[in-house]
C-alpha cells in the first residue's frame, strides 16, 4: 500500500482539476446534433477545457511532489477517464441529468479551491522555512 500512495496522492488532485464529469454538459452542448464521427472534430475545442491552467499547474506540482512516474501514470489514467466520460457523455447525462453534473462540477470546484489553498500554503511555508 505504501508504494501505491504516491499514485493515489497525485491522481486525486489531477482528477479534481480535470473535472471530467463537470465538463460533460458543455461537451454535449458543443456536439448536439452531430454524428459520432463529427464528435472527435470537437476535440481541439475541448482540449483547453479539459487541460487548462488548473490541470497544468496541478501536474507540475504533483511532478515536484511525487515524481515523474506517479504523475505520468495519474495523468494517463485521468485522460482515460476523460475519454470514457466523453464517449459515454449522453448516457451519463441521462443518468445524472444536467443538475447532477452541475452539482458534481460545483463539488469539484470546492475541492479544487481546497487543493489550491494547500498548494499556496506549502509554497509560503517553503519560502519562510528557507
Amino acid at each position: 500500500m505504501e508504494n501505491f500512495q504516491p499514485f493515489l496522492l497525485s491522481f486525486i488532485p489531477i482528477f479534481v482539476a480535470v473535472d471530467a464529469i463537470g465538463n460533460i454538459p458543455l461537451f454535449v452542448s458543443l456536439v448536439q446534433g452531430t454524428t459520432k464521427a463529427q464528435k472527435l472534430g470537437v476535440f481541439p475545442l475541448g482540449t483547453p477545457l479539459i487541460t487548462g491552467p488548473a490541470v497544468l499547474t496541478t501536474t507540475l506540482m504533483m511532478l515536484d511532489n511525487y515524481g515523474l512516474v506517479a504523475t505520468f501514470v495519474s495523468l494517463l489514467l485521468n485522460m482515460f477517464i476523460v475519454w470514457v466520460t466523453l464517449v459515454k457523455a449522453d448516457n451519463i447525462m441521462k443518468i445524472l441529468g444536467e443538475g447532477g453534473t452541475r452539482a458534481f462540477a460545483k463539488i469539484m470546484y470546492i475541492l479544487l479551491a481546497a487543493i489550491s489553498i494547500m498548494m499556496i500554503r506549502r509554497g509560503i511555508l517553503g519560502v519562510l522555512i528557507k
